[in-house]
């Protein structure tokens, strides 16, 4: 059973993602993007720090990690911008299938930029993700072939995203709570800093506490 923890996280990690999508369709409503943005990061973060208190301490980054820690911030400020200004121009249920182009996204990258090897079968799925990610962009099938800009942006999210998943992975030697509160935290003040800037800060406690908790919880 043990060897099988890490799919089965995965599988209810991205379960509870798409899950997440309706709810932040609806949020969005009240929210801009990219303070609720910031918020859904900033609550992961908080969460994980205080999940940090139960586990072990982990070992320091090293020097050559610095760089990806860096970029795993920054990439985690653009990505779910990118994606919740896309999911306010888009369905829901149209969203949460375009964001699996992510498993291209980080394939792709992790060939061209990190030398991995990309098995048969991963190749086909490639290739089957991507025709759904393009079918499901077209706006009008019948009538033409413009894309939804909607959809553009919720694929360049899943690229952001995509190359995200490649710098942790060069991470992955530390405890995956440390990894999700120091991004979460760092990516999400950023990200609440620029809200303000842009005049899309609210105060309103619930709100802003619903939309952390969903946050963590995702």
């Amino acid at each position: 059973m043990k060897k099988y923890l890490p799919i089965l996280s995965a599988v209810l990690a991205a379960l509870l993602y798409a899950l997440s999508t309706p709810f932040l369709k609806l949020t969005l409503a009240v929210v801009e993007p990219v303070f609720l943005a910031g918020l859904l990061y900033f609550g992961a973060g908080v969460g994980m720090l205080l999940m940090c208190t139960f586990t072990k301490e982990s070992q320091p980054f090293k020097k050559e990690q610095y760089p990806y820690v860096f970029g795993m911030i920054l990439l985690d400020v653009l990505a779910p911008i990118l994606l919740l200004y896309g999911l306010q121009l888009s369905l829901a249920e149209n969203a949460a299938l375009l964001s699996n182009f992510e498993i291209v996204a980080t394939s792709v990258f992790a060939f061209f930029i990190f030398k991995e090897k990309i098995s048969i079968r991963l190749r086909f799925a490639i290739v089957i993700i991507t025709l759904a990610s393009i079918l499901l962009s077209i706006e009008n099938l019948q009538s033409s072939l413009s894309f939804s800009f909607g959809s553009v942006l919720i694929i360049a999210a899943t690229m952001v995203w995509g190359l995200e998943n490649n710098f942790t992975r060069n991470l992955s030697d530390n405890s995956p709570i440390k990894i999700t509160a120091i991004k979460g935290i760092f990516s999400g003040l950023s990200s609440i800093v620029l809200a303000y800037f842009v005049n899309q800060v609210i105060v309103d406690v619930p709100l802003i506490l619903l939309s952390m908790l969903l946050g963590f919880v995702t």
